[in-house]
């Protein structure tokens, strides 16, 4: 079985299973499901995916499984084949560089007179830059493998 089977069988699941809900999920599954056909992965991670996939599909009877399925789906292309989001290691730089910044920044300016009004501000600034670009570098090593997915 192939990608393009299973993108079939998903849109042919509609008949008995109608809503807004389930129509959203699906078509955000197929969209991932497409994405992944067009990145270039090796036999054996496809014949990896397919099989994984395919225990999902078989046990969809109810919105609810969709559901659980599709978030079975992403948690397994990020821990196990290690795909990421758009932008995700931006994003947690900086979070995570914001936050040190910040308590470094109280930190060093206990010290000084005006430390505890200019110490978080300035230590927040350079914690956000620091993580932003560390979180950067991350993606642009993502990209370059082609581990990133724009609908996960």
């Amino acid at each position: 079985m192939s990608l393009n089977t299973l993108i079939e069988k998903l849109e042919n699941l509609n008949s008995g299973l109608n809503g807004v809900k389930y129509d959203k999920m699906a078509k955000s599954t197929v969209l991932l499901l497409k994405e992944l056909k067009k990145r270039d992965l090796t036999l054996e991670e496809q014949e990896q995916l397919i099989a994984r996939f395919e225990i999902n599909f078989e046990k969809i009877q109810s919105q609810k499984d969709v559901k659980m399925g599709l978030s079975k789906m992403k948690s397994l292309l990020t821990n196990d084949f290690g795909f990421v989001p758009l932008n995700y290691y931006s994003t947690l730089g900086s979070g995570v560089g914001l936050a040190l910044g910040t308590c470094l920044g109280i930190s060093f300016g206990v010290p000084f007179s005006n430390g505890l009004v200019f110490g978080p501000i300035v230590g927040s600034v350079i914690g956000l830059l620091c993580g932003l670009f560390a979180g950067l570098i991350m993606d642009q090593k993502k990209q370059v493998e082609n581990r990133v997915l724009k609908n996960l």
